[in-house]
């Protein structure tokens, strides 16, 4: 084996050796079953509704599209501001940023019942 192709294989090394590594983390971080704790905004501002289902797997072509049926519905009903939307491995979310948060949230309920009337979802205010 020559110095070149001895270096070219070290390198080649080196860069599946990151490519595994970026791969490990990415699953790491995916593999998390509950969506974060948080919303960003300020106190009150911010209600975020997060529907939830059994297991871990990652949301089907038809929760998102009830999750974009719910969505569609809150801005039709000038329930706040999209603020995101999002998915993870057994939930989904809509954040909105809202006037009245008493209000917005009678009216998340209402439409998520409406919509999904089976859905296991929970609606948790900004920090």
């Amino acid at each position: 084996m020559t110095g070149l192709t001895f270096r070219k294989s070290t390198t080649n090394l080196y860069r599946c050796g990151i490519l595994w590594a970026v791969i490990l983390a990415l699953l790491w971080c995916c593999s998390e079953g509950d969506p974060p704790a948080t919303v960003s905004g300020g106190a009150g501002k911010n209600l975020r509704l997060i529907i939830k289902w059994p297991g871990d797997d990652l949301a089907s072509k038809q929760d998102l599209e009830l999750r974009d049926k719910i969505e569609q519905r809150l801005l039709e009903n000038k329930v706040g501001k999209l603020v995101r939307s999002g998915t993870g491995m057994g939930w989904m979310d809509i954040v909105l940023e809202v006037n009245d948060p008493k209000r917005a949230r009678a009216l998340i309920e209402a439409t998520v019942k409406s919509i999904a009337p089976e859905a296991n979802f929970d609606i948790q205010a900004g920090k």
